[in-house]
């Protein structure tokens, strides 16, 4: 018994450091030894999700839930796997399962909230994200979900309630965003300096110290990309090794025959978007998008070597890809947004709707967007010639859209973000 406390206490303690894979190496000793200990593959199946080996974790979550079937905690960890790989149904239904075997579990509330928000019923998500807070006040997550919540409906003093309270990811930065909608600029600009002066830089208070800056005349000191537009990447992807008609026609293929649930987009008109981080998937043909994708990375970052802006010389050590499809149909567009968790972010365009002549089913970028308040100034914007088999990189802070179009085809992208880690 001693043994395996302390080896249990082992565990924990290479969870904590992050040392994944001693973790990885131990637990699989471990839960050989103790094959009853459900902690033990709880925490196994933990690591294998942060190795993104997600179907060894899921393996797992499913053994525990027959074997262990009014214990929550597994029911839980398969629901955030389920909601990380876009499944949504499927973790809905294992959130409201581990709700059922104990109600006063924070996790699956805040879980289930998010699940709901990407199916867009965000007056269930809101009642969701309360619930966590009211179980744990102090869930700085569930308060910046709770935050998000009101900010996407326009509750602008509801969410400021929310984001002052957790310093969880973007949540300073969303408080700015809410500032600039109510036009409190005396608020804004305070906290834009702060904000400015923290080592962590994000695309949302640049994208906001760059419209700032034009709409009120005034010196841009966001040290991130201070001029977005001359950041944009553009280039045909055929000269790449193994990117060609054929890839193009077999990722089509791939998506048709493996198709993701898609998420409710209240920015996209006529069109769908799949939820979840694709580059989860271990399937060959997105893993050889994935190298593809991370090569022009490296293609970027070196065009741009030469400059001193926070983008190029502060780029993050260490980041993931994020990925998913967007599908429009005629007449469909995107509105103008940008990628506020995102570092940089791109598309690569496999099938654009033919229409050479006009700019019908192409990419706009600009410095406005959102719905920020403009005072009637004019803000400047420029649309990308793209085609076919085309690669844009852009920094995440850009405002960027969609033109609609009238062709009877499919305008179909992947879009992706690098994101800090």
């Amino acid at each position: 018994m001693v043994n395996l406390e302390s080896r249990y206490k082992d565990l924990i303690s290479c969870y904590k450091a992050r040392r994944y894979d001693d973790l990885k190496t131990k637990a699989i000793q471990f839960t050989s030894d103790f094959p009853d200990h459900y902690d033990g593959w709880i925490l196994l199946g933990v690591c294998y999700r942060i190795l993104k080996e997600n179907s060894k974790s899921i393996k797992i979550y499913q053994d525990l839930i027959d074997r262990f079937p009014q214990i929550s905690a597994a029911y839980t960890n398969i629901a955030n796997i389920f909601l990380d790989l876009g499944e949504l149904d499927e973790s809905i239904k294992f959130y409201k399962k581990s709700i059922e075997i104990r109600n006063n579990d924070s996790n699956p509330f805040d879980g289930l909230g998010l699940a709901y928000t990407g199916k867009g019923d965000l007056e269930k998500a809101c009642e969701c994200f309360k619930k966590a807070v009211e179980i744990n006040p102090n869930f700085d997550r569930a308060h910046l979900n709770l935050g998000d919540n009101y900010r996407k409906r326009t509750m602008y003093k509801e969410a400021i309630k929310h984001y002052e309270v957790t310093n969880y990811k973007l949540s300073k930065s969303h408080k700015l965003e809410c500032h600039y909608h109510l036009n409190e600029k005396g608020y804004f600009f305070e906290q834009l300096k702060e904000l400015a002066n923290d080592k962590n830089l994000n695309s949302l208070a640049a994208c906001l110290s760059v419209h700032a800056s034009h709409r009120f005349d005034v010196e841009n000191t966001y040290p991130f990309c201070v001029d977005p537009l001359n950041f944009v990447y553009n280039e045909s992807l055929f000269s790449e090794e193994g990117f060609d008609n054929d890839f193009i026609n077999d990722f089509l293929i791939y998506i048709e025959n493996n198709k993701p649930d898609f998420m409710s987009q209240n920015l996209l008109k006529k069109g769908l978007q799949s939820a979840g981080n694709l580059f989860l998937r271990d399937d060959k043909i997105i893993n050889k998008l994935k190298n593809i994708i991370n090569k022009k990375i490296e293609d970027y970052k070196e065009r741009y070597s030469d400059s001193k802006q926070g983008i190029i010389n502060k780029w993050p050590q260490n980041y993931n890809l994020y990925g998913w499809i967007i599908e429009i149909e005629k007449e469909g567009n995107l509105s103008a947004h940008i990628h506020k968790e995102g570092w940089i972010s791109g598309s690569i365009y496999f099938n654009l709707p033919n229409n050479k002549e006009t700019d019908e089913g192409k990419l706009k970028v600009g410095l406005h967007g959102a719905n920020y308040p403009n005072d009637n100034k004019i803000f400047e914007e420029k649309v990308l010639p793209i085609t076919t088999g085309d690669i844009v990189i852009f920094p995440s802070s850009l405002f960027h859209e969609t033109i609609p179009f009238k062709k009877e085809e499919k305008r179909i992208s992947f879009a992706f973000d690098l994101m800090p880690s």
